[in-house]
């Protein structure tokens, strides 16, 4: 069934975002690349959250790193956006490696308030260092990535393209992870560590890895967003902004790899059509989570599965009640 569940999102979301890429307008193009890179940082919490068990409040920081030092590293050295975009990863994936060391040998609430802590620490050291990362004000001006005039397209769609590549290859990454003996002592990990333990595993060592590639992931989506807001900020390392992201997730469905990339666009779209007519839009994205953690746990593709196995159930009945009819008239006599 999951396989179904992943298989139907694919259907419905990879036809959209082609068709964004080949006919939409500059409008639509900007909305699909923030869609893209929001569930990109998404994914990444997914991996933590979902697929590992661990509730991180503080994914932000390594989104800002990411975002920071793609940005600074493009704007001092004059370098494009691949080797930006690999030196941003690379902090992030660092600083995730030196706070994962500390925070995966906690547990769960310990665990959440460790990152959370961290967050702050990297958000506390950007908003008061004027010099390099310009404070509280931050740095605008950030050049956007020239693609020259190939294919006839704009900057803006090739950027679009780019983050929807980088986002399809992430998804076969951790398609292939899940599945690989990595992933299922991820997943054992979370489901029963004293056993894996046990097993002479060593869970922190398993929970460190991921914590150290959703770093990086975050930091690659971090990256992508500063060029595509053309500015560095200190409050993309605050923690409410891995807030959004563990929002995508709950929304989407944990535990689907699809499930954060929905969650990421139907978020966006809800708080842009929300703001469009209230002021309020914040308190209407608020009523509308908390309505579908009540009556949808699972998020839209828990949803999606209920309404398929309902589906699936009703068949099964209508062929189990015709079955008897057939029997029936094999036994009657000609």
């Amino acid at each position: 069934m999951k396989s179904q569940i992943e298989a139907t999102l694919a259907l419905i979301l990879f036809p959209l975002a082609l068709g964004i890429g080949v006919f939409g307008s500059r409008l639509w193009l900007n909305f699909g690349a923030e869609v893209a890179i929001w569930a990109l940082f998404a994914v990444s919490l997914n991996l933590l959250v979902g697929f590992g068990g661990m509730v991180s409040f503080g994914h932000a920081a390594y989104f800002g790193l990411g975002a920071y030092g793609a940005g600074l590293a493009a704007m001092r050295w004059g370098i494009g956006l691949v080797p930006a975009t690999l030196i941003g990863m690379g902090l992030a994936a660092l600083f995730a490696l030196l706070f994962g060391m500390l925070c995966v040998r906690r547990s769960k609430v310990y665990f959440a308030m460790l990152t959370l802590a961290f967050s702050q620490l990297v958000w506390a050291v950007a908003f008061r260092w004027n010099d390099l990362t310009g404070g509280d004000q931050g740095i605008n001006g950030l050049p956007m990535p020239q693609f020259g005039n190939l294919l006839g397209w704009t900057n803006q769609r090739w950027f679009y393209w780019i983050c929807f590549v980088l986002l399809c290859a992430v998804l076969y990454l951790l398609y292939r992870l899940a599945r690989s003996p990595f992933g299922t002592l991820l997943n054992a990990a979370k489901l029963n560590p004293e056993r894996v333990q046990f097993l002479g595993t060593s869970v922190p060592r398993v929970q460190l890895v991921a914590f150290v590639i959703a770093g990086a992931l975050a930091g690659l989506a971090g990256a992508l967003f500063a060029f595509h807001a053309r500015g560095l900020f200190p409050d993309y390392l605050f923690w409410t902004k891995g807030a959004e992201a563990l929002n995508m997730v709950v929304l989407g469905g944990m535990n689907q790899l699809l499930g954060p990339v929905l969650g990421a666009a139907m978020l966006l779209l809800i708080n842009q059509e929300a703001t469009a007519f209230t002021e309020y839009w914040s308190a209407v994205t608020g009523v509308m989570l908390g309505a579908l953690i009540l009556f949808a746990p699972g998020g839209l593709a828990g949803g999606l599965q209920q309404l398929l196995e309902v589906v699936t159930r009703k068949r099964a009945s209508k062929v189990g009640q015709s079955a008897p009819d057939i029997e029936a008239d094999l036994r009657r006599p000609q």
